[in-house]
């Protein structure tokens, strides 16, 4: 009688659990317009989406890995936050930027950081962008620089920024 029990428990609970994944991949369909790194910040311009409000459980979530067009994207692959990993020689810098300006960033492109036209550090990677609203206000770029550079970056009189090609953005 215990056996059977047992039987009946696991079968249950397996139910449970195969239920459970099944529904949640069939609730939200979505795939992704283009191949986008890990951190990647999702809006609505990276998603297709099966159901009009498919979408709107990912936007504002963080890939955890990075995913190619068309992949399809489960509730694994993403996250509240950005995972931040350096090397070990390596440090953290952020940036404070405008949305719009951190709208022209991503994850694992490179940029370089100076203040006015004159470079600190050559091609930084950014780790994450951090906005906690794409729709206005201030966000920030974390950067993965040497820690060798970290102290010339703050030492540095005036405001740190990216330096593009054209122009300096603070």
């Amino acid at each position: 009688m215990k056996a059977f029990a047992w039987i009946v428990f696991l079968t249950w609970a397996a139910f449970l659990y195969w239920g459970v994944k099944a529904t949640t991949s069939w609730a939200s369909p979505c795939t992704l317009v283009g191949d986008l790194p890990q951190n990647h910040l999702l809006s609505a311009k990276d998603l297709k989406s099966a159901s009009s409000g498919g979408a709107v459980l990912y936007i504002g979530l963080y890939l955890k890995k990075a995913l190619t067009k068309d992949s399809p994207l489960k509730p694994e692959d993403v996250g509240d936050s950005p995972l931040l990993r350096i090397a070990p020689d390596s440090a953290i810098f952020a940036v404070d930027l405008s949305s719009e300006d951190a709208n022209k960033r991503d994850a694992d492109k490179q940029f370089d950081l100076g203040t006015g036209s004159t470079v600190i550090v050559k091609q930084s990677r950014v780790i994450a962008v951090l906005c906690p609203s794409r729709a206005g206000g201030k966000c920030e770029v974390m950067f993965e620089v040497p820690q060798s550079a970290l102290k010339q970056l703050v030492d540095a009189t005036g405001q740190v920024g990216i330096i593009d090609s054209q122009k300096a953005v603070p």
